[in-house]
């Protein structure tokens, strides 16, 4: 094993051919590496159909790299921040950005994880990123804490989960309706990190069927772990109430029905900011904000609608249909600059953490070190107001069927789905220009109108989608249709932009159950990410995925390893307002074509000491890429890109360790994550700290005591030997990892 991964380290993806992946692949899923959880007991049935994998694998549908981290896992270190779980996930990545998960940043495959634009981010089979076709990137997101289970999807069944099919889809599922349930759950910890989560939920029977609730509320807040010069601690407040209703048809009905309502509300008031520090002043204190960010604020308000309907018409044939309506509110109040003055080019933040020396007055200003003199010296205070809106209705009708091949039985799920989806967003940012004085801000009380802008999208999208099972084959195939109409007015210029996008998307996927033991399984789909509704005419995203690997079975060991290989044929960079005045609020750029390969590999275990059981998991995920062609860009994360240059922000080895001891009414574990070295920028020279971040490794534990059947009581600790380093230079300066964090619970289930 540790050949393997020092020869991949030193591997060049041009050396990698599509004959080397199965090699790859099949070398590491035969690793003799120990591991595999204890099996947790049989799942509460859901009364609705929202977990996609839970509903699909137990009819044979889901084929390829499918992964879910269910509630037990979910519930053993209690992560609040995704990405904290994908570490439980190969092929998935996550930047950090506030140390706590708000808007994390998610890739899957090699696909760029900023805002998590890249990939379609779903609640209960649902888009739920504010504008996922006009403004991808996704400044909303749930909190973890009151989701069941997470699923992530890659290779050819992703092309079910549109619009983003290059990397895959994340679906995120709620706590579902349960008989007779209700729990209460508390935690406190360092900062004053406070959550409190309580759930009731029944089902009732009646002549008119049976009927099921469930009420949810959620509290999170923290001082958070950063000081802000001259002012308090930056923390944050969200609040999560949600309601579901549903109801079942009687057993003796002619078509079984169920009907699912679920109505949510979120909020969030943090004082986040895109403002970090030097690496000098990082390397003596990496938890200190300038007092140039003491205005920043990020206020938001989310709420939802979604409605399910499924009915059963005959053993063969069903209906699923769902309508929903989701809007976002943010006001982000942060430093964006300093001020234009005199006919002179405004000081860019991002030029001064670049350049120090040059602008040590500029910088000095940020530190509020001294005071600002002259116009040129005031700072902008910009108030990133935003509203979005997306709506839409979905229906997939599945069928199920039988017939003979060679004399033996053919089984056949056949899914057919529609969806017509609108989303949009209006932009209105106002800056105000501040005076730095004795270390404060001082308002001038004079503002600017900079952006004014409102982007619409309407799409139809429809798929077809076939699993064929023969013997100890199963054959997938598929295919994808996406129509998209995008529009940006310019409130300001008076101007008006229009784009339309049809692309067709299939997908093949094949699975061979060589033993009881053995299975081996290989894909192939065409990736797309369309174009966001902007001035620019770029071309939409488009790739060719491939995928090949297999699955091994031993006692209480499993092990899957995936090669994968992505070949994109118009790499997409989008512009965003932190990138400066470099480039255009959501233009976008093409790269031409981009390769990367990469291997993924789960492997897990456990052994029964007497009465004690010792479980052990290990994830990693290999990845490589390559720009195919050179040219220049004003896009910050590319610049002048030379043919062979490796993607920013995307790390070449991460891995995650999890072993501990369990027993009837107590358990301890702990948990090892690594990440490499990164860069952030495109390049292929040797990484320094110039043009990348550091690698890092963590260490987690936690450990859990069952008072009664009912109570358990719990504590945990993060980054246990308090490891911090340069997460993100991007957009103005190093930004860190959480640094140690402790935190004890309780749950209590009525």
């Amino acid at each position: 094993m540790m050949f393997l991964f020092q020869h991949m380290t030193h591997l060049r993806l041009s050396q990698i051919t599509p004959l080397r992946l199965p090699v790859m692949a099949l070398a590491i899923g035969m690793a003799p590496v120990c591991a595999m959880a204890e099996e947790p007991p049989a799942k509460i049935v859901e009364l609705e159909q929202i977990s996609i994998i839970a509903d699909s694998s137990a009819q044979g549908e889901v084929l390829g790299a499918a992964n879910e981290v269910d509630s037990f896992v979910l519930e053993e270190y209690e992560y609040q921040d995704f990405a904290q779980v994908a570490q439980r996930i190969p092929g998935v990545y996550s930047r950090e950005e506030d140390g706590y998960g708000l808007r994390p940043n998610i890739g899957i495959r090699g696909a760029t994880s900023e805002r998590s634009q890249k990939i379609t981010l779903m609640e209960d089979g649902l888009l739920i990123a504010p504008a996922p076709y006009a403004a991808p990137a996704a400044y909303y997101f749930p909190n973890m804490g009151r989701m069941s289970s997470v699923e992530v999807f890659k290779g050819p069944s992703a092309i079910k989960y549109g619009p983003h099919t290059v990397g895959g889809a994340v679906n995120l599922v709620s706590e579902p309706i349960q008989a007779d349930f209700a729990k209460l759950n508390l935690s406190y910890g360092t900062d004053n990190t406070a959550l409190a989560r309580g759930v009731f939920s029944d089902i009732y029977q009646s002549e008119s069927g049976e009927w099921g609730v469930l009420f949810e509320a959620l509290r999170y807040q923290s001082d958070g772990f950063k000081t802000v010069d001259n002012a308090n601690s930056a923390g944050f407040q969200r609040n999560d109430l949600n309601a579901k209703l549903s109801w079942l048809s009687p057993s003796t009905a002619s078509y079984p029905q169920t009907f699912l309502l679920k109505l949510g509300y979120a909020d969030e008031d943090s004082e986040e900011t895109y403002l970090g520090i030097t690496d000098e002043d990082f390397e003596q204190n990496p938890t200190r904000r300038y007092a140039a960010s003491q205005q920043d604020a990020f206020e938001t308000s989310h709420q939802q609608v979604h409605a399910f309907h499924d009915i059963q018409w005959s053993e063969q044939w069903s209906l699923s249909t769902a309508l929903y309506w989701n809007a976002f509110a943010r006001d982000w109040n942060k430093l964006d600059g300093f001020r234009a003055a005199e006919g002179l080019v405004a000081v860019e933040p991002a030029d001064v953490f670049a350049n120090p020396s040059v602008y040590s007055r500029q910088l000095s200003l940020l530190k509020g070190e001294i005071d600002s003199e002259t116009t040129f010296d005031q700072l902008n205070i910009v108030g990133f107001d935003r509203d979005y809106y997306s709506y839409g209705v979905q229906a997939q009708i599945n069928q199920r069927s039988e017939f003979s091949l060679a004399g033996a039985s053919v089984q056949s799920v056949r899914q057919m789905g529609l969806r017509y989806h609108g989303d949009g967003v209006e932009r209105d940012h106002t800056g105000t220009y501040y005076d730095m004085t004795d270390g404060d801000l001082v308002t001038t009380n004079e503002s600017e109108n900079f952006v004014h802008n409102e982007d619409k999208a309407q799409a139809l999208a429809g798929f077809y989608f076939d699993q064929l099972a023969w013997q100890d084959w199963q054959l997938s195939y598929g295919l994808r249709f996406e129509s998209i109409n995008t529009e940006r007015t310019d409130k300001i210029a008076e101007q008006t932009y229009q784009q339309t996008q049809q692309v067709w998307l299939p997908g093949i996927g094949l699975r061979y159950q060589v033993s009881e033991a053995l299975a081996l399984q290989a894909g192939v789909h065409r990736g797309f990410s369309p174009n966001a509704a902007s001035s620019t005419k770029a071309e939409p995203e488009t790739s060719i995925n491939y995928e090949l690997g297999g699955a091994l079975s031993l006692g209480t060991w499993e092990t899957q390893a995936i090669a994968f290989y992505s070949d994109y044929e118009n790499l997409i960079g989008r512009c965003r307002v932190s990138d400066g005045s470099s480039c255009d609020t959501s233009q976008e750029y093409n790269a031409g074509r981009v390769a990367i390969v990469g291997l993924e590999l789960e492997s897990s275990a456990y052994a029964e000491l007497g009465e004690y059981l010792l479980p052990v998991s290990v994830v990693y995920t290999w990845t490589q890429s390559e720009f195919q062609e050179s040219f220049d860009s004003s896009f910050s994360q590319w610049g002048s890109v030379e043919k062979g240059d490796e993607l920013p922000y995307l790390p070449e080895h991460t891995l995650r360790l999890d072993t501990g001891l369990e027993s009837d009414v107590w358990a301890a574990r702990i948990a090892m994550n690594y990440r490499s070295e990164m860069r952030e920028i495109a390049g292929q020279d040797a990484m320094n700290a110039s043009n990348s971040v550091r690698e890092l490794t963590t260490f987690d534990f936690s450990a859990d005591y069952q008072v009664t059947d009912q109570w358990l009581v719990s504590a945990k600790v993060e980054n246990i030997f308090d490891r911090q380093e340069i997460v993100s230079r991007r957009p103005f300066g190093a930004r860190p990892n959480k640094p140690r964090y402790f935190t004890v619970g309780t749950q209590y289930e009525f």
